[in-house]
């Protein structure tokens, strides 16, 4: 059981807490506008509902990376992480920060300094995101798959073969078509008494 999920804090919106278990990288699907407080609302896939609200730093690196206007930002992907030493009120509070992004000029990093409390401003600077492109799963591909779930005797064998099938970036239908094998395949091992 992975608990990852058992910790994420009840709230409108994504916050720091919800990176505790490591950085997460998001697909931008919509900027809208936000409250006084928080002018910017990022939605993102998979974020039922709960938007990343940047700061006004991130919102200051965004505009560097990606220009003023939100609607460009749709589609592009930024990983973002619990940055433990960002400072609210004059204590370190912890925050959302972006460490990656996709879209950048020449695919290169960028540096830029940002305020971090009143009088200090420090450097602050984003990786290149390189999205690699989704590939069609091809009936060689998926047979050798197939081959090696159902040779697989444990759930440790086929949390290997998941991790493969990961690597693999298959587009959509592939990932579907092996999501489906998969779940055969464990109901044998499972089935088999194997664990």
């Amino acid at each position: 059981m992975k608990l990852s999920s058992t910790i994420i804090p009840k709230s409108d919106q994504m916050n720091a807490d919800d990176l505790i278990s490591g950085p997460k990288t998001i697909e931008i699907v919509s900027v809208k506008e936000g409250s006084a407080d928080q002018p910017v609302n990022v939605n993102y896939a998979g974020g039922e509902g709960k938007p990343w609200k940047p700061s006004k730093s991130m919102r200051r690196v965004l505009v560097k990376a990606w220009g003023d206007e939100g609607d460009d930002y749709v589609g592009k992907k930024i990983t973002l992480f619990n940055n433990p030493k960002v400072r609210w009120a004059g204590k370190e509070e912890g925050g959302i920060q972006i460490s990656h992004m996709s879209g950048l000029k020449d695919d290169k990093a960028f540096s830029m300094m940002l305020t971090i409390s009143r009088g200090k401003r420090e450097l602050f600077k984003v990786q290149p995101l390189i999205v690699k492109p989704k590939v069609a799963l091809t009936d060689e591909v998926f047979d050798g798959f197939c081959a090696d779930m159902a040779a697989a005797e444990s759930m440790a064998d086929l949390s290997g073969i998941a991790k493969r099938i990961k690597e693999g970036n298959f587009d959509a239908d592939g990932s579907a078509k092996l999501r489906d094998e998969y779940s055969k395949a464990v109901e044998v091992v499972r089935g088999g008494g194997n664990d």
